[in-house]
């Protein structure tokens, strides 16, 4: 009986691991996620007949359901989102766990924002000569296109 109360508390949790995967840390919804089961396996631990000596058991198989819920919560949001097809017909780039690109939220995000202009491309006009007349930097010999590559090179990542 004590397995099987074990077995229920992980499958109850498994739903709310799932939505916790999807939630923002330390939100109202990711707190919910975690604290609404927690009645429901005192009113189970209760009614089979357990005293709260049986409480370390019940916690480690919430915990347990919690990441394993939120595990497969995390890779079936990670399949959903590299399966959405754009307006194109092409599918969405997948984002991979380890992009250094991130959104909002901490997830990966598919598209890089265009990187801003290397400032070690421009160059001050000399002040010795006597035609110098403003002070606005002018480009050197740096190409035009180095931040267009670097958006490629962010964007393959």
């Amino acid at each position: 009986m004590a397995l099987v109360l074990v077995a229920a508390v992980f499958v109850l949790t498994l739903p709310f691991g799932a939505w916790r995967a999807t939630t923002r840390r330390y939100s109202l919804w990711w707190f919910l996620a975690i604290h609404v089961p927690i009645p429901f396996i005192f009113l189970l631990r209760v009614e089979a007949g357990y005293s709260y000596t049986f409480i370390p058991f019940t916690v480690t198989a919430c915990v347990a359901g919690q990441l394993v819920g939120g595990s497969l919560g995390a890779r079936f949001l990670r399949r959903r989102r590299s399966d959405t097809p754009q307006v194109d017909g092409s599918a969405t780039p997948r984002a991979d766990s380890d992009s250094p690109v991130r959104d909002m939220t901490g997830g990966p995000q598919a598209y890089a924002s265009p990187a801003p202009p290397d400032a070690s491309c421009l160059v001050r006009p000399s002040t010795s000569g006597p035609t110098s007349g403003g002070s606005s930097p002018t480009p050197n010999a740096c190409s035009s296109s180095a931040p267009a590559a670097r958006l490629r090179a962010v964007s393959r990542a």
